[in-house]
């Protein structure tokens, strides 16, 4: 949906202030599976690449010590692979999770002060850089990731972090139901002319993340509700090597290494994304974190909210994404834990400006061409006088000036 011009008439973007006439500074993001990175000014990163240093992913560290050294080598290819520049001569804009831990925000703040000597970071959230792209001040950004969903209403540029909502449901959920349904019913035609399952031919091969995620990415969609209701005995049937009396989706040959082939079934190419929205044991959803966000925001507040959802990461990509959560949306409307408190009759979704697994690091690139990023900037000698220690995106003390909606 188009934005609501009377919500956003007020709202200034960094694009009507004035540019710096420095180097434009590196934008970077690093998500929990890819991290991107490029400069100010530019419509797309110049490189997006796997959060990983020698198939070791960064945020996956058993010691605080290895966290360095792996921030280092991450660091060094982006600077000098990716984006070919010295990272002495640009400030650097960091568009961040809200709920990164600590250690790793000041761990990678030490790495870029003192080992690279960036002359100035600024870390700017995540949620609001993707606000920052459509001109709004106030929305419901629904960020589906690899690992998380989250979901943070943000009122007059405000985030309101006490109805704040996630889940721990993602593209990881999905790759782990792609991998065990494949090792059990996916079949392979070898270049003798047989077919035998995949977990007698090659088990291990799943375990390259590279070939799941692009499996998901080639043919895995989302299915309407309607369907979803229809085909809810699907898990039992499958296992059983029945088939639903339903037209099911075609069937996917995968190349594998050699002559393989791998033959995805249809069926599994619906039922892998379900995840999202089936109901667990605790009776949550991707859905009702929106729903439930909404309920914790003031009730005057809610019909705005509802009518501008933002939504975002790479996960949502998947075909149906966005139909699915409408309709699911609306028929939690129904239900009575819901209908008594909410008085909504319809969400509505705006459309970024570029793919949302890269709106964040637009919003990024927009805001590291304005001159706030000298004013808002941490330097080095901040960072020594604080202890080591970079403040909380909240913590507005350092701040020589605000930024509308930031």
């Amino acid at each position: 949906m188009t934005s609501q011009s009377s919500l956003t008439s007020k709202y200034t973007t960094g694009a009507e202030y004035s540019l710096t006439s420095d180097k434009c500074p590196v934008v970077l993001e690093l998500g929990r599976a890819y991290t991107k990175c490029g400069f100010a000014r530019e419509p797309s990163p110049r490189a997006i690449i796997p959060s990983k240093v020698d198939n070791h992913e960064i945020y996956s560290y058993s010691h605080s010590s290895e966290l360095p050294h792996l921030l280092q080598d991450f660091l060094y290819a982006i600077y000098y692979k990716h984006l070919c520049t010295n990272p002495k001569d640009r400030r650097l804009v960091v568009v961040e999770s809200l709920m990164v831990p600590l250690e790793f925000k000041d761990t990678l703040a030490t790495v870029l002060y003192e080992h690279f000597e960036v002359p100035a970071i600024v870390f700017v959230p995540s949620h609001l850089c993707t606000l920052y792209t459509l001109r709004l001040n106030t929305a419901l950004v629904v960020d589906v990731g690899f690992k998380w969903t989250s979901v943070l209403p943000v009122i007059e540029g405000v985030c309101n972090l006490a109805a704040y909502k996630d889940i721990p449901l993602g593209s990881n959920e999905i790759h782990r139901r792609l991998e065990k349904f494949l090792l059990k019913f996916g079949s392979v035609r070898c270049p003798d002319g047989q077919t035998r399952f995949l977990g007698e031919v090659n088990p291990e091969i799943l375990s390259n993340e590279d070939i799941v995620e692009d499996i998901k990415v080639r043919t895995c969609f989302v299915t309407p509700r309607e369907r979803h209701l229809q085909a809810q005995g699907f898990e039992e049937a499958f296992c059983e090597g029945r088939q639903l009396e339903l037209p099911t989706p075609s069937n996917v040959q995968y190349p594998l290494e050699g002559d393989k082939v791998l033959e995805i079934p249809g069926t599994l190419r619906e039922y892998a994304p379900e995840c999202l929205f089936e109901i667990d044991n605790e009776m949550e959803s991707v859905a009702t974190q929106v729903i439930d966000a909404l309920l914790l925001c003031n009730r005057d507040s809610r019909k705005v909210l509802a009518e501008n959802i933002v939504i975002v990461g790479g996960t949502a990509m998947i075909p149906g994404f966005r139909r699915r959560l409408k309709e699911e949306l609306m028929a939690l409307l129904e239900l009575p834990q819901y209908k008594k408190h909410l008085y909504i009759d319809k969400f509505m979704f705006h459309s970024t400006p570029c793919c949302s697994n890269i709106a964040s690091w637009l919003g990024g690139s927009l805001y590291g061409s304005t001159d706030y990023v000298g004013s808002q900037a941490f330097t080095k000698e901040q960072f020594l006088e604080n202890k080591k220690h970079i403040p909380d995106w909240m913590d507005q003390k350092w701040k020589k000036d605000s930024v509308p909606g930031l």
